[in-house]
């Protein structure tokens, strides 16, 4: 009897503590985890009135009817209450996987953007070397056509006169 009794007091905290979740009448309003704990607290009120009835059965001794109660202890214990423990982790799980797919789409715009601006400054890079390559090749026409005739020139200069007259011509 001493177990009924112990039954009975837990179930009646139990109560006591959870009233306004086990009473709850608007469950259109409620999130998942707190219904999941709904769904669990009916399922250890079950466990204890199994308790209970335990302690009362023993005390009248009916040991064949202490076999189905056990049954029911552990079709509650482990079967119920442990599938309202998994629908809540399934539910954290859900959450966990929902973070990640955000996080994995904020990455992959991220990197669409990063590609988007390097393919930017690669083209503005093509332009300046271009650029730069034509620059260069204009200015290095312009400098050396007239560096070519002045050092042309100059080598004739320097040449020892094979005559003297093709010297003076020069020489003015």
């Amino acid at each position: 009897m001493t177990y009924s009794i112990i039954g009975i007091l837990a179930a009646i905290v139990l109560v006591i503590i959870n009233r306004d979740v086990l009473w709850g009448n608007d469950e259109r309003n409620q999130s998942v985890t707190r219904r999941n704990y709904r769904n669990f607290l009916q399922g250890v009120l079950g466990y204890y009135i199994t308790d209970m009835l335990w302690g009362v059965l023993e005390s009248h001794r009916l040991t064949e009817v202490l076999y189905a109660d056990t049954v029911i202890h552990y079709m509650l214990g482990t079967c119920l209450l442990h599938s309202y423990v998994v629908e809540d982790e399934k539910d954290e799980y859900n959450l966990e996987l929902e973070e990640s797919l955000k996080r994995e789409r904020e990455q992959r715009e991220e990197i669409h953007e990063s590609r988007e601006a390097l393919k930017d400054a690669l083209a503005t890079a093509e332009d300046a070397n271009n650029a730069k390559t034509a620059f260069l090749s204009n200015m290095s026409h312009e400098i050396r056509t007239p560096m070519n005739a002045i050092i042309g020139l100059d080598n004739i200069a320097l040449r020892p006169p094979r005559s003297v007259t093709r010297f003076a011509t020069i020489s003015r």
